[in-house]
């Protein structure tokens, strides 16, 4: 009964979305069809991590909300040769204003969030390595790459919209490490830990994903 509310209430919301927009009476009958609003909500939860940038202080959480609700806009009705760029640019205003609207509360307690913790992690000096791989980290016959980040924010920023994680979860695991076995004649290093396994959820690459956390230097 749980799964059938759930879902009942996933309908009824995105329902109410499309009830909204396409009643937008500003908006010509011709471009509300094609308008892809179920996709909104999917959008703002993938894509959110990767609009904040830590070198835009100190504005950083209106910034990123800005920028995220324009790509959301520009994807749920992408410019097509027949659109009239005026009436265009008129209806991604509208839309930008909508979905302004519905998810600010929600964007600017994730940003803030975000903007904390970037600001107690400038102070660990731990850095991260991020694996994109096919079979174990160091096997020969291994596709994929690994990348060496500067900080967990940059690498949420930069990577956290690949795989569908609990990256608060993923941030805790990664602060219980405290040994460094691995030595990579550059730096001491963890075992890296698995975030994503090829077929999880939110995983389409055909890839394994994993982080390992590098000590810093004395």
């Amino acid at each position: 009964m749980r799964l059938i509310q759930y879902i009942k209430e996933i309908i009824d919301e995105r329902n109410q979305i499309a009830f909204n927009i396409l009643n937008e009476s500003q908006i010509p009958l011709d471009y509300r069809r094609r308008i892809k609003y179920d996709k909104i909500d999917g959008l703002i939860q993938n894509m959110k991590s990767r609009f904040f940038d830590i070198n835009k202080e100190p504005n950083e959480v209106d910034n990123a909300i800005d920028r995220l609700i324009k790509f959301v806009a520009n994807e749920i009705i992408p410019m097509e040769p027949e659109i009239d760029y005026g009436t265009y640019e008129d209806i991604l205003n509208i839309l930008q204003d909508f979905i302004y609207k519905k998810y600010k509360d929600e964007l600017t307690t994730y940003y803030e969030k975000r903007k904390r913790d970037w600001e107690e992690e400038s102070n660990d000096n731990y850095t991260y390595v991020f694996y994109k791989h096919t079979k174990p980290i160091g096997d020969l016959q291994n596709r994929g790459f690994s990348e060496h980040i500067s900080s967990f924010s940059e690498l949420l920023t930069k990577y956290g919209s690949w795989v569908e994680v609990d990256w608060d979860d993923v941030k805790n695991r990664l602060d219980k490490i405290n040994e460094f076995p691995k030595d990579s004649g550059v730096f001491e290093i963890s075992y890296p830990i698995r975030i994503s396994n090829i077929g999880d959820k939110g995983n389409n690459w055909g890839y394994n994903f994993s982080i390992a956390k590098v000590k810093p230097e004395v």
